[in-house]
């Protein structure tokens, strides 16, 4: 399984000579980067995910909507049917006398007389926003989403690919800098940052093509 940490690792060990994001003061600079290829592949292809509301759980008011829930793209009951859903604030009774309740956001079905669970909801998944909100966090949990979170194997390619051309852009341009500085015949051989930058439009229209199949968009 690959999490943005292995696909991070896997990356760097690509170069034989890694200048840009190493140092005292650029810790954040390589995961900053991997978190921008997921995003770009989230935006461009999509993360597909998938939650069930169980007979239970729809009795007791569904289920609590997913962290990285970003946008409903169907819902079906037991015999593939669509279903309507509706997403509300629940409200949490305290568990302690006097402390005020809370409320948190559920996902429900709201099915026919004829409708049955198990319910399925498919939706577009946010991946990047909660590894960029930890990544700027000044306390992050351990261990930390950037080393748990499983990227779908259909899209670690290509954001591998995205990563690589993200760090090779500006490694490129210091590569030739650092080369001509010391007059070095080395600087010629390195691969410019305008041949990469077409490589990376290039990589943007694969992932446009590689966009995850859902059903069509059905209303709350």
């Amino acid at each position: 399984m690959a999490t943005p940490a292995t696909i991070l690792e896997a990356v760097k060990r690509q170069f034989p000579i890694l200048l840009h994001g190493v140092g005292e003061g650029a810790e954040n600079i390589l995961p900053e980067l991997t978190i921008d290829a997921i995003r770009e592949y989230q935006d461009r292809a999509g993360f597909s995910g998938e939650l069930v509301i169980t007979a239970d759980q729809q009795a007791a008011g569904g289920v609590p909507l997913p962290a990285d829930w970003l946008e409903k793209t169907g819902a079906e009951d037991a015999g593939n049917t669509f279903v309507m859903t509706e997403v509300y604030d629940k409200v949490i009774p305290a568990l302690v006398a006097g402390d005020p309740d809370t409320s948190m956001t559920y996902i429900k079905a709201v099915p026919d007389r004829y409708q049955r669970a198990p319910f399925k909801v498919t939706y577009w998944r946010d991946v990047a926003t909660s590894l960029q909100d930890e990544l700027d966090a000044e306390t992050k949990p351990d261990p930390t989403a950037f080393e748990t979170v499983v990227i779908p194997s259909n899209a670690v390619t290509l954001i591998k690919k995205y990563l690589y051309l993200l760090i090779a852009i500006p490694n490129s341009e210091r590569l030739i800098a650092a080369y001509r500085g010391a007059d070095h015949p080395a600087a010629e051989n390195v691969v410019t940052a305008d041949v990469l930058m077409e490589r990376k439009t290039t990589l943007e229209l694969e992932m446009d093509e590689q966009q995850d199949f859902l059903p069509p968009m059905m209303s709350m």
